[in-house]
């Protein structure tokens, strides 16, 4: 197995270049379009479904006139700067 070098890589990558010249000019061969593909992915997305439920959030403590509620809920996740909730 020979050892690949950079002068090794840049000689077969400077021998291959041709090759993608000529391809390009080929009747019948393309490149695939990335658009079509990207159309393809957009036509196999399916939008979510949400069921219609109305949720009572007073239930979790909040206040129907748009202030904090100081209720037991609320209460359990505060902590001061002087540690006391």
């Amino acid at each position: 197995m020979t050892k690949l070098t950079r002068r090794s890589f840049i000689q077969a990558t400077a021998a291959a270049a041709p090759a993608w010249l000529v391809l390009d000019r080929i009747d019948g061969w393309q490149r695939p379009d990335p658009w079509g593909r990207a159309n393809d992915i957009v036509r196999r997305i399916v939008l979510p479904t949400f069921p219609s439920r109305d949720f009572d959030i007073t239930a979790f403590g909040a206040v129907a006139d748009g202030g904090l509620s100081r209720g037991q809920p609320r209460d359990d996740g505060l902590v001061t700067h002087d540690g006391i909730g």
